[in-house]
C-alpha cells in the first residue's frame, strides 16, 4: 500500500468522540506483579483465569503493601495470603433445557446474555447487556460478536445483535479500538475485526445507517494500521527505515503496506498464565507469538507452523488482510454516500492496492489457492488452511481464484462432519464453517455450500442428541466426537449458538 500514511493525513486521523470510560484498567500481573506471578503457581488448584479474575477485598495498593510486608516472615505462605485477600471465582455452566438445538440455543441466550456491571476485578462494563460462554468465560469477546449477530437477526432477535454491535462501538470510543474483550488483561491486544462485516449486515436494507458509525470505523481501520494518531503516524514512518514491521504492519517492498496479527506485550497471558509457560517452553517461542495466535484465534495452532518454527508475528496472514480489504471497501462507499468523494477514493486507492500486493502475496496459482506469507522467509507458508476462505466472503477473489478455491475445498476440507480447518487435520471449528458457507454463496458455489452446511448441522446435531449441549470445535472425521485437545477444549459457545441458528434458517 504505497505512500499510505500520506493518504491517512490527506483523509484525517479521525477522532470517535467523547470517551465514557471512568476507570484506568490495568491487568493484574502488571497490578500486582510478583504477587499474581507466585499465587498463580502456588494455588495449583485453581485455574490461572480464576487467579486473573479474582475480586481484591481492599485496595490493590493496600493488599501489595501488605503482601510486601508479610511475605518477609519466615512461615508466609502465599496461597493463604491471596486467598485471604481476594475473592476466586467458581465456574459452573448452567444447565441448559431444550429438546430442539433452536429452542436450547434460545434459552442458551436467555441464560447467558449478562448486564453491564463492575465486580470489582478487572471486568470492565459495557454499554448493553452481551452474551458470555459460560462456565468460566464470563466476558464478551469480540471473536464471537459476528456469528452471534448472524444467529441473533436469523432468530429476529434484532435488538440483541444491535447491542453486541454497540458495545464494540464503545469500546472504540474508550480505548480507540475493539478489544479481545472486556477484561483488563484482553485490552493489549483485539481479535479477526469483523465490525465491518457486522455493520454490512446489520444495516445490510438501511445503508445510510452505517453512517452514524462511519467514524468508529474508521477509528478500529486506523487501529489497525497502526496510524490511530499523527504522533503513531510518524513513529511509523521511521520505523520502516530500521525495520521490516511496525506493531500491526509489515513493510514490504515497493513501499508496500500489509498487516499481521500483533499483541506488543511479551508476556504470559493472565488468564491463560501456566499454559503459556508451558507451551512457550516446549515449543521455543515467544509470549508474544503466542498472544499473536490468540488475536488470530487461532491459538497455538499449528497453522503458524513454518520453517522458523511457531512464529505468528512473521506471518502476514491472509484472513485479517481480507478483513481489512472489507474495511477499505466499505469505507470507501460510506464516505461516498456520505458525499465526501475525497476521503471515498483515498479508501478506494488503498483497496485497490492491498487487492493488488495480497494477490501477489497470498495467491499460488499452481495450487489454487490462499496461503499465508512469511515475510521473513519470503515464502508462502505450505498449509492450506480454512484462512484461505476469507477472500470470498469479502469480494477480494476473483470469480476464476473463487472457482479454484471451491475446488480445494471440496477435495482436501470436506469430510464427513464438516470442513476440517486445516487439510490435514480432523478438526472443524463453528465460525469457520460459517464463513466459508457465506463466501461460497456469495460466488454462486450454492452446492457446495448447502454440503457443508448440513453435514455440519447433522454432526452438530448427533452431538447434541448425545450430550444435551453444543460446542464450538468438533471432529469432522466422525460425526458427533467431541475435540479433547487443549487448544480446542475451551472453544466459545456463543460463537457456537450462533453459527447453529444462522444455519438452521
Amino acid at each position: 500500500m504505497k505512500n499510505i500514511l500520506v493518504l491517512f493525513l490527506a483523509i484525517g486521523l479521525v477522532s470517535c468522540g467523547d470517551s465514557v470510560r471512568k476507570k484506568e484498567y490495568k491487568s493484574p500481573d502488571e497490578v500486582y506483579g510478583e504477587l499474581f506471578e507466585k499465587s498463580v503457581v502456588a494455588l495449583t488448584e485453581f485455574d490461572s483465569k480464576q487467579i486473573a479474575d479474582a475480586i481484591p477485598k481492599g485496595k490493590p495498593e493496600d493488599i501489595i503493601e501488605k503482601y510486601k510486608i508479610d511475605s518477609k516472615e519466615p512461615n508466609f505462605d502465599i496461597a493463604a495470603f491471596f486467598k485471604a485477600n481476594f475473592t476466586i471465582p467458581s465456574y459452573s455452566e448452567n444447565q441448559i433445557a431444550g429438546k430442539s438445538i433452536a429452542k436450547y440455543i434460545e434459552n442458551y441466550w436467555d441464560s447467558n446474555q449478562r448486564k453491564p456491571h463492575d465486580d470489582g476485578s478487572g471486568l470492565i462494563p459495557t454499554r448493553l447487556p452481551y452474551l458470555v460462554s459460560g462456565g468460566k468465560f464470563e466476558e464478551y469477546e469480540y471473536q464471537s460478536m459476528y456469528f452471534s449477530i448472524c444467529g441473533l437477526m436469523a432468530a429476529q432477535k434484532d435488538s440483541m445483535a444491535m447491542g453486541l454491535m454497540l458495545n464494540s462501538i464503545q469500546f472504540i470510543q474508550d480505548f480507540d479500538k475493539v478489544p479481545a474483550g472486556n477484561r483488563s488483561y484482553m485490552l493489549s491486544r483485539s481479535s479477526q475485526p469483523f465490525l465491518s462485516l457486522s455493520l454490512e449486515k446489520i444495516f445490510k436494507n438501511d445503508p445510510e445507517g452505517l453512517l452514524k458509525y462511519l467514524t468508529n470505523l474508521t477509528k478500529e481501520y486506523q487501529y489497525w494500521m497502526s496510524s490511530e494518531n499523527k504522533e503513531e503516524a510518524l513513529a511509523q514512518t521511521e520505523a520502516k527505515k530500521t525495520s521490516s514491521a511496525f506493531k500491526k504492519v509489515v513493510f514490504l517492498e515497493n513501499d508496500n503496506i500489509l498487516n499481521r496479527y500483533n499483541d506488543s506485550t511479551n508476556r504470559p497471558r493472565p488468564e491463560a498464565y501456566t499454559t503459556d509457560k508451558k507451551w512457550a517452553a516446549a515449543n521455543k517461542t515467544t509470549f508474544q507469538d503466542i498472544r499473536a495466535s490468540d488475536e488470530a484465534n487461532w491459538t497455538f495452532s499449528n497453522r503458524w507452523r513454518g520453517t522458523s518454527g511457531f512464529t505468528p508475528t512473521q506471518i502476514l496472514p491472509v484472513d485479517l488482510n481480507a478483513l481489512l480489504y472489507h474495511y477499505e471497501t466499505t469505507l470507501a462507499k460510506a464516505y461516498d454516500l456520505k458525499g465526501e468523494p475525497n476521503y471515498a477514493n483515498s479508501f478506494k486507492a488503498l483497496a485497490a492496492k492491498r487487492k493488488e500486493v495480497f494477490n501477489k502475496t497470498f495467491w499460488n496459482e499452481e495450487k489454487g489457492y490462499f496461503f499465508d506469507y512469511d515475510f521473513k522467509t519470503k515464502t508462502q507458508l505450505n498449509k492450506m488452511t480454512l484462512a484461505g476462505i476469507y477472500p470470498l466472503i469479502t469480494g477480494l477473489a476473483s470469480t476464476a481464484q473463487a472457482e479454484r478455491v471451491a475446488q480445494n475445498i471440496e477435495k482436501y476440507f470436506l469430510k464427513p462432519g464438516g470442513l476440517s480447518n486445516i487439510a490435514d487435520e480432523e478438526t472443524g471449528s463453528a465460525g469457520l464453517q460459517m464463513i466459508a458457507i457465506q463466501g461460497l454463496e456469495k460466488y454462486g458455489f450454492k452446492e457446495l455450500a448447502g454440503k457443508i452446511k448440513a453435514r455440519w448441522l447433522a454432526n452438530n446435531t448427533q452431538y447434541f442428541v448425545k450430550t444435551n449441549k453444543i460446542e464450538e470445535h468438533q471432529l469432522v472425521s466422525n460425526n458427533g466426537t467431541q475435540v479433547d485437545a487443549e487448544i480446542y477444549k475451551n472453544g466459545r459457545k456463543e460463537k457456537a449458538a450462533g453459527v447453529l441458528m444462522y444455519l438452521l434458517h
